[in-house]
Formats: structure tokens, sequence, C-alpha cells
């Protein structure tokens, strides 16, 4: 009789354990599905601002960043960028992405591309605004980028860790199914009329490389070990947006 009671508490209790592992992994899912949705409504915007930049200035399109947090915003002005915007205090407040710079990623990079964390965990900038670790000028030179910096949980401590100190590129192509990325050499200039599309750079990086530290947008590092949380998002533009990054 004994043995029965135990054995029933034993499985009680595993299916406790488990029912609450289950509940609180579902509540996490569903906070880092309604935090990535807002935060692609301000992707999609800077996606269709560079569309439009593009269509005008290609031949002479300037870098532009925009920094939603203090940190942020001295790290991209240590870095010497051209263009920095900086967001209106409510915007801030409201943000969960610390910065987004768009434009063409340098042919050559003289900024360390090493992967290693800065003091507040953030991989190196260059003049450019692009994080050479992540936008390597060796893998994607003179590409049409952008690139999202998601805040820590020190800048929004209620942030998710599916998107916490996250950073992703995303690469222009041009219209059609069988487009061509964006981009320009020491002796060519674009040749692409308009952006079409984009597709989305979202590496698991490793451990103290202040990109993501061992686990993409969308991961959450769990006992079981790391889990894709967000695997879809609905597009909000055209052009794409942060779901790109989750499939």
């Amino acid at each position: 009789m004994k043995r029965y009671y135990n054995m029933l508490s034993f499985a009680l209790t595993l299916f406790l354990a488990t029912g609450l592992h289950a509940s609180s992994v579902s509540d996490l899912r569903d906070e880092s599905y309604a935090q990535l949705t807002d935060a692609d409504r301000q992707v999609a915007a800077a996606m269709e601002r560079l569309q439009n930049a593009y269509l005008v200035n290609k031949f002479s399109l300037s870098n532009s960043s925009v920094c939603y947090d203090t940190e942020a915003c001295a790290d991209l002005t240590n870095a010497s960028v051209s263009t920095l915007i900086t967001a209106d205090t409510t915007l801030q407040s409201a943000s969960l992405i610390a910065s987004i710079t768009t434009g063409f990623i340098p042919l050559t990079d003289t900024t360390s591309s090493a992967c290693a964390a800065d003091t507040n965990g953030n991989a190196p900038l260059n003049s450019a605004g692009f994080s050479p670790c992540l936008a390597s000028s060796a893998n994607y030179p003179g590409y049409l980028a952008v690139e999202v910096r998601f805040k820590n949980s020190s800048q929004a401590v209620n942030i998710s860790g599916a998107l916490d100190g996250k950073k992703v590129l995303f690469l222009a192509k041009g219209p059609g199914i069988n487009a061509g990325f964006i981009q320009y050499s020491s002796t060519t200039l674009p040749i692409i009329d308009r952006i079409g599309s984009f597709v989305c750079i979202n590496t698991d990086g490793t451990a103290g490389d202040g990109i993501n530290n061992g686990g993409r947008l969308g991961m959450i590092g769990l006992q079981t070990g790391n889990q894709m949380l967000v695997t879809y998002l609905p597009y909000q533009s055209t052009l794409g947006g942060l779901g790109l990054c989750l499939k």
C-alpha cells in the first residue's frame, strides 16, 4: 500500500511539474510573440523608409541610425556614425529595440570584427553603424542592409529572454522571385533599381560574443536546452519583417 502511495505521489508530482513547465513555457511564448509583434512595427517602418530613400538616392545613399536608448545612443556616438537620430523620450520608453541602422555595409572595415562583448554586453560598432561581427565586410561587402539591435534586460526590465540583447541583420534584394542582393563594389554602383524584399540573418552566435550569445532571436535557454519559442510572425509589410528571422 505504501509503495502504491509513493508511486501515486511521484506521478502526481511529475504531472504537476510537467504541467507547470508547459504553462510557463506557454506564457513565455505568448509574451515573446506579443513583444515581437510590437517591435515588428518599427522594423517594417524602417524597411519602408529605406525602400523610399533608396528609390531617390540609390547612388548617394547615406547610412542612418536611430537609437531608442541612452546606452545605444552613446555606443553609436562613440562609433562616430555620420547620421544619428535620437528617438523622443516617449518612443524610447515604449520601444524594446535599442537601435536600427540602415544603409550599405562597408566594403572594408578597420573596426575589429572579433566577437567579444563590451562591458554592456554588446559587440562593437563601426562608423557605418553596423556590428562588424554580424554585418561582416568579409561576408557582405557593399550589401544594402538593416541591422536591428534589441535592448537587454538592464535597458528594458520586462523584455522577454527571446529578445533580450538580440541582434539581427536584414539584407535587401530586388523585386521578383529570383532577385539578387542589392550591393555595390569598388568599381560598380548598385544596378537594381528598387528594394523588393529582405532576407534575415539570425545567427546563434557564441557565449559572450555580444551578438546573440549562443541563442538567436526567438530562442530562450531552458534547463533542457535552447528552445525556439516563436517560429511564426505575420508580416506587417510587403517587404517582410521579423517573421523572416523566425523560420
